[in-house]
């Protein structure tokens, strides 16, 4: 989160009846800026609250909230507008977002927060409690808060659905949790206007005004339409997705995260580290205690840390959701391991300002820290707040794509029942747009479709996008127990997983333990044997030729190879998961060459067996032949079926 400061001005106000069962306080202003009202100093404790206002809009963006402020400086949500909860301007009277059921708080003064809007406040009502020690029911609050969220989410989709939007919303853990708590968590403050973010279930979320977007340079069609750390090479990078809790520690959470996927990808080796993300949130800024409920923090903090100190494990170090201010206890513990990084790049906004610069980002760097401003005005002379996220991949919106979209009704909860799929039309202002991918920390169930991601789609040449931030590599991983590495660069895994001839090896150079006779341009997707390697813009070359088995060569996982495969002298073929031939494509085996079905199935198969070639069928494998095709092997051709079947 990125701090900001605003100033507003404060009015004393006098309340028109003696305080009795309830109150009423006369306002009757009419306000087109941020401003504090003093309402009420008193001892006596309030049970609930409402408002009677009227607003006027101006633009499409129009917004206010009014926030009722404690004696505590706890802040609660009377009422909140914005465009997609708005159709029209309307008289609100006796509103209460979540003031209904008041624990006996004292009321101080009401933060109005305006932006477009001539916002007329009539009054406010307060009931008087009989008794500070009154309690109220927690069940009743939360029946009332569940009403008012589905009320709000089926405006949310119903404005989404006549603006030909992408997304859905839904009643969401994060949109139940009182307004402090759950913008405290994003990272926001009370004058931010989220655009319904809290309530994202799934689909294109978007970011800015549609109808102010502006792009200054003509997209190059040469790049791919998608990349996806999440999906690269048949593999997902990233690793588990973990929630932030009710801590502002969203920033921590992207960082580790960007951590643990880098070393997967620099080391081209799924480790699936588990990093501490308390210690990177209450270390980071040495010397002060840190309360994990209202310090925020700053990306550049984070990268810092990673780079002087690393960060250790999460069982050395683990999370505490406390509210209490805490201080570092680095030296105070015992890691098992370490990972630092050889420093960072808070990328300016100059070099990532056009879509496709950030695209290349992502495809040459890997998963960076990065996030969104909820609202960036830079003439109100404040800094902008932002929530942090990992950004993982990027795809574009065509006509006729089909996007899922959840059910979000009042059996949200018990069954996820998928409504139908919304079809982008032909002609949506929308096709041809990129939108981005984001590994997200708060939040999280596992019943959620976007499984812990969101998709974001930004206007106004991404200026609502945070500063991305790459973390350099090579990567440290010490054992700190012997202070030695866990992991060198004679670590890093080259291979050629789909026997095409090209090798991957991660995001550095080319290691010297990939064998000196292999392409230099690495293979731009290992699990597919028909494209090889990758220009700038992330398209694959198609290959033309044959796949020539060499050596030692495993298809380890699901393999749907579309040309053929010459296994020639020396040349080993194990096949230990499914590999079903495609498009009449076939196997020759020479002599000298060897193929072996380990465990796992050839399907499809068409196979030529020269004499002096060997087949090996082991450990259960099976081959199936494809129709039409009998299984024949020459003389001098050596066939051992240990374990499995020929059919």
């Amino acid at each position: 989160m990125k701090k900001r400061a605003f100033m507003i001005v404060g009015l004393l106000l006098h309340c028109s009846f003696i305080l009795a069962a309830k109150t009423v306080i006369d306002i009757s202003q009419t306000l087109c800026k941020d401003t504090i009202l003093k309402v009420l100093s008193t001892s006596i404790p309030v049970s609930g609250a409402s408002i009677n206002l009227s607003a006027n809009s101006v633009s499409s963006s129009s917004f206010f909230r009014v926030v009722l402020v404690d004696a505590d400086d706890r802040r609660h949500l009377l009422a909140e507008s914005y465009k997609e909860l708005a159709d029209n301007d309307s008289m609100v009277k006796n509103y209460a977002e979540e003031t209904d059921v008041l624990n006996n708080i004292l009321p101080v003064s009401l933060e109005i927060y305006v932006k477009d809007v001539a916002l007329n406040v009539i009054s406010v009502e307060l009931e008087v409690s009989d008794s500070r020690d009154q309690i109220i029911s927690t069940a009743k609050s939360r029946r009332l808060q569940e009403s008012k969220v589905q009320g709000k989410v089926d405006r949310i989709n119903a404005y989404n659905r006549s603006h030909d939007r992408l997304w859905t919303a839904g009643v969401t853990e994060l949109s139940l949790l009182p307004f402090e708590e759950r913008m405290r968590i994003l990272g926001f403050g009370p004058s931010d206007d989220t655009g319904g973010f809290e309530y994202y279930i799934g689909g294109i979320f978007e970011v800015g005004e549609r109808e102010t977007h502006q792009q200054t340079q003509t997209r190059d069609v040469s790049f791919a339409d998608e990349y996806d750390w999440t999906n690269r090479h048949g593999k997902n990078w990233m690793t588990s997705v973990k929630g932030q809790g009710y801590s502002n520690y969203c920033e921590a959470f992207a960082g580790v995260a960007c951590v643990e996927a880098l070393v997967n990808l620099y080391y081209n080796n799924k480790i699936d580290l588990d990093l501490s993300e308390q210690e990177t949130a209450v270390c980071c800024f040495d010397g002060y205690p840190r309360n994990p409920y209202k310090d925020g923090l700053l990306s550049s903090w984070v990268a810092g840390y990673f780079q002087r100190e690393g960060v250790c494990d999460e069982a050395s170090y683990p999370f505490e959701d406390d509210s209490l201010d805490i201080l570092c206890r680095s030296d105070q513990i015992n890691p098992q391991y370490r990972v630092k990084t050889s420093g960072y790049w808070e990328i300016p906004y100059s070099k990532y300002q056009y879509e496709d610069s950030l695209k290349k980002f992502i495809i040459n760097y890997g998963p960076l820290l990065s996030g969104f401003y909820v609202s960036n005005d830079p003439g109100s002379g404040n800094g902008p707040r932002s929530h942090a996220m990992v950004l993982v991949g990027y795809a574009t919106i065509h006509a006729g794509d089909s996007v899922r979209l959840i059910n979000s009704g009042p059996n949200y909860y018990s069954a996820s029942t998928l409504s139908p799929y919304y079809v982008v039309p032909d002609d949506s202002p929308l096709v041809g747009r990129t939108f981005f991918k984001f590994k997200n920390s708060n939040n999280i169930r596992p019943n959620d479709d976007v499984d812990g991601y969101m998709h974001l789609l930004f206007h106004d040449n991404l200026y609502q996008l945070a500063s991305p931030v790459r973390l350099l590599y090579p990567l440290d991983v010490i054992d700190c127990e012997t202070g030695q590495p866990m992991y060198t660069d004679a670590d890093v895994v080259c291979q050629d997983s789909d026997g095409d001839g090209y090798y991957f090896w991660g995001l550095g150079p080319k290691p010297a333990s990939c064998p000196a006779t292999i392409p230099d341009a690495p293979d731009g997707d290992d699990s597919d044997p028909s494209v090889g390697p990758m220009d700038e813009y992330g398209n694959l070359s198609v290959l033309t030729t044959e796949i020539i088995i060499s050596g030692p060569t495993d298809y380890s996982s699901l393999m749907n190879p579309s040309h053929g495969i010459r296994i020639i002298e020396g040349g080993i073929l194990r096949i230990t998961d499914t590999t079903t031939l495609q498009n009449n494509s076939q196997i020759i085996v020479e002599s000298g060459g060897e193929l072996v079905v380990d465990g796992g199935v050839l399907d499809n198969a068409r196979i030529t067996f020269v004499s002096g070639s060997s087949l090996m069928v082991k450990n259960s494998g099976t081959i199936k032949m494809a129709a039409g095709e009998a299984f024949h092997a020459p003389i001098g051709v050596i066939v051992n079926v240990e374990s499995g079947k020929i059919l």
